[in-house]
């Protein structure tokens, strides 16, 4: 857009407003059916009351089959049927007289023209609509009047009369959620039918263009940062704060992929803990702390913000702050996830990890009387801070695609079980604090996370 031009002439204003129209009109008509939902049985729930998911039903009714807005009971108009103009220059006061036809949506020629405001718009983003009623229709129980009584005013009191539409606030497209779309795409991973398209540039991917996304036909502008292993199918748009991102799923060749082999010779094994989030079966630590600057950075904002009313404009500006941070913490966290789960399956051929839950540990520390609150709370944190839940995820995707075997071996008795000749150790069962232990059989020095390692590469690749 260039300076001279004015923004309410050009195409992408054009379409928000068309979307904004789109999305009251079919709220407005949801409304109305929820409000006298005594008269339409097909959309009541199993306790009479109106059911918007069954209501969303009507949107590809519209679209698609064009019937339902054109037959639309006799609409009234309460709020305004008379206007009056008055004239500081002149005293005289003019009546304008405000009619509209019995359908709101049908012009003076009988043609209804909500059909193709719908088709404009993708049913993808028209179906964000009916969650956020089925929230706000319902508040801690009550039922929320969208029909107040309309008052009008006789003589010196007022009194009630029929009901009249309050307005209702239009929806705005990915506010603090996501827009997807897909594609289809055939076999051989060519894309023969799509609801959008992601142009490449080859030469800058910084510069690569996404067009006709969730109907906004205004071109988008992506960054790439990596290249794309296969055709894109589903495409989703998603914010964080003041942040959009692009997620996108790709269709592999399978031939790509490269086979994983039946006896993997370079192995390992994983033991997870909390005072050590990972420790192989050579006895090195892996730990993934998040950064203690932050932390205490994080801390301050968050007694800042407590002592602030909530919902003004120094406590949004202290949310932001807060948010921010929080998201610069997550991407160091995951980063050095990344690394080590991707410098592991680049190096050995087979990994065994251990299946550890860490919401079983977190529940067997908040069961045991022998802690307090506070050791219970840095266990806890310790046990959760390493993010074990992420590291088996990305080992067991990372290895399908790098042709690596992974396995997940039950941790039961990895731990008391000597790793050189089988004898059980039952003293270690209740007790953390033995971490060095010596097989009273085969007279071998075990170190207890290495040893619980060992026997996990073991009960996997023999």
């Amino acid at each position: 857009m260039s300076r001279k031009q004015d923004i309410l002439d050009t195409e992408w204003y054009r379409q928000i407003c068309e979307g904004h129209k789109a999305f009251q009109l079919v709220k407005n008509e949801m409304i109305r059916i929820a409000a006298h939902i005594e008269d339409y049985p097909e959309f009541q729930s199993a306790k009479g009351g109106p059911n918007f998911t069954k209501m969303n039903s009507l949107i590809s009714q519209w679209r698609t089959h064009r019937v339902g807005l054109d037959n639309l009971p006799e609409f009234k108009y309460y709020r305004v049927k008379s206007l009056k103009e008055f004239s500081w220059s002149n005293s005289n006061v003019r009546i304008i007289n405000k009619s509209l036809p019995n359908n709101r949506y049908t012009n003076e020629d009988g043609e209804c023209w909500a059909y193709d405001l719908l088709n404009k718009i993708s049913a993808r983003s028209l179906n964000h609509i009916y969650p956020e009623l089925q929230s706000s229709w319902y508040t801690k129980g009550k039922k929320v009047n969208y029909y107040a009584p309309k008052t009008t005013r006789r003589g010196l009191g007022w009194e009630k009369s029929e009901r009249a539409r309050l307005p209702v606030h239009p929806t705005h497209i990915c506010d603090g959620g996501s827009i997807s779309t897909s594609n289809t795409v055939n076999k051989d991973g060519v894309v023969y039918e799509g609801e959008y398209k992601l142009e490449i540039n080859e030469e800058n991917p910084e510069r690569s263009i996404l067009h006709h996304f969730a109907g906004v036909k205004e071109k988008i502008r992506v960054v790439i940062h990596r290249p794309l292993m296969g055709a894109p199918k589903t495409a989703k748009i998603a914010r964080d704060g003041d942040e959009f991102y692009l997620c996108l799923t790709i269709a592999l060749d399978p031939k790509s992929i490269p086979a994983a082999p039946k006896n993997p010779k370079n192995t390992t094994g994983f033991d997870f803990g909390i005072k050590d989030h990972i420790v192989d079966d050579q006895n090195n630590a892996y730990n993934f702390p998040k950064d203690e600057r932050l932390e205490k950075k994080i801390t301050k904002l968050q007694q800042k913000l407590c002592l602030q009313t909530q919902g003004s404009n120094n406590w949004k500006k202290t949310k932001t702050a807060l948010n921010k941070l929080h998201r610069h913490q997550t991407r160091i966290h995951n980063d050095q996830i990344h690394n080590f789960t991707s410098r592991v399956t680049n190096e050995f051929d087979g990994i065994a990890y251990e299946d550890y839950k860490p919401s079983q540990i977190v529940k067997k520390t908040q069961d045991d009387p022998k802690l307090y609150n506070k050791q219970k709370q840095a266990i806890n944190r310790k046990a959760l801070a390493g993010g074990i839940h992420k590291i088996k995820s990305q080992i067991d995707y990372k290895s399908q695609l790098r042709g690596v075997v992974a396995v997940a071996v039950d941790p039961a008795y990895t731990t008391q079980e000597c790793s050189c000749c089988g004898f059980v150790n039952t003293e270690l069962s209740n007790n953390l604090e033995i971490r060095e232990w010596e097989c009273p059989e085969c007279g071998a020095h075990h170190s207890r996370d290495q040893n619980a390692a060992q026997n996990i590469k073991k009960a996997a690749f023999g």
